[in-house]
């Protein structure tokens, strides 16, 4: 997973998906997708190949309160509702989308309560409660098995974080926050398993480093991994610039809106097979001022 993340070879998809746009067939993981509810539509389309196809299983959708919001949500529950379909939808109402709080987008207190007009079954759970979500999604994972009908699954818990790395969330109610920062799922799963005996702290604290060293392991191999060779990504401060190579050419895509500024601009890695100087002379790119600057920087940089 962290391979793809980084854009390499040894990635679910060579390294050309991304974060983003992730599908691992071995898994049976379809594809996940930045179109918000987008992942919705594609649920409720795959349920109906499986079930024409004959195929068991179930297909399960993970989406959150802003997709809910979305009409591509009402859409995919009507038509498993009205046609049957597997599907298990579990929403992570984490109560933010983006910067707007469920409160001044969503007109019911519960995404559930929409799926109740659908006529499927519904739950609403503590999403910080690990157990009650275990229990919760197998009963709702069984009940789609033996209906072959949708269920809606609602975890209710909260964004602790921002919505992008330099978000200081000074829009977020600050007790709100505390309180939630204070039912962190993962420590009230570790004293509750220390409490009733079923793990020591001792053996908790060794678990969290098993973990650490595991992730630590997999960022290691992921580095380690061969980046892809056709594909370079460079960020010239707040424009993208993609530079594609193939076959000793460059296109250069760039928002039409934006100047490239080339101050601060990391150095593009030399790349085998590529001869920079005669990739730039088959640059497509014709808009003059920025087609220049752009040329420049990749003569710079290169």
């Amino acid at each position: 997973m962290l391979a793809e993340v980084m854009g390499r070879r040894d990635g679910y998809c060579k390294g050309k998906s991304g974060s983003l746009h992730i599908s691992v067939k071995e898994l049976g993981v379809v594809l996940t997708t930045t179109i918000v509810g987008g992942e919705l539509s594609l649920a409720s389309g795959v349920a109906l190949a499986q079930t024409m196809l004959g195929r068991p299983g179930i297909v399960t959708c993970f989406f959150g309160d802003g997709a809910a919001c979305e009409g591509s949500f009402h859409e995919s529950l009507n038509l498993a509702a009205l046609w049957n379909l597997p599907v298990l939808y579990i929403c992570e109402n984490n109560q933010w989308q983006a910067f707007v709080h469920r409160r001044e987008a969503m007109s019911r207190e519960h995404v559930s309560d929409w799926g109740v007009g659908y006529g499927i079954p519904v739950r609403t759970v503590d999403g910080n409660d690990v157990f009650a979500v275990l229990e919760a999604t197998r009963e709702a994972a069984s009940q789609v098995r033996d209906t072959s009908r949708p269920v809606l699954l609602e975890v209710l818990t909260y964004r602790t974080l921002g919505h992008f790395e330099p978000d200081d969330q000074a829009y977020v109610d600050k007790e709100e926050l505390a309180a939630w920062l204070a039912r962190d799922p993962i420590s009230l799963c570790r004293d509750r398993l220390i409490a009733d005996g079923t793990l020591s702290a001792l053996a908790a604290t060794e678990l969290a480093e098993r973990v650490d060293h595991r992730i630590a392991d997999a960022v290691a191999a992921g580095r380690m991994s061969v980046a892809q060779g056709h594909t370079a990504l460079r960020k010239l401060d707040h424009a993208m610039i993609y530079v594609l190579i193939a076959d000793h050419a460059i296109e250069i895509v760039a928002d039409r809106g934006i100047a490239a500024r080339v101050a601060e601009a990391p150095a593009l890695p030399p790349i085998p097979g590529i001869d920079w100087d005669k990739a730039l002379e088959s640059v497509e790119f014709k808009q003059d001022r920025l087609y220049k600057r752009l040329r420049g920087f990749l003569r710079e940089y290169r």
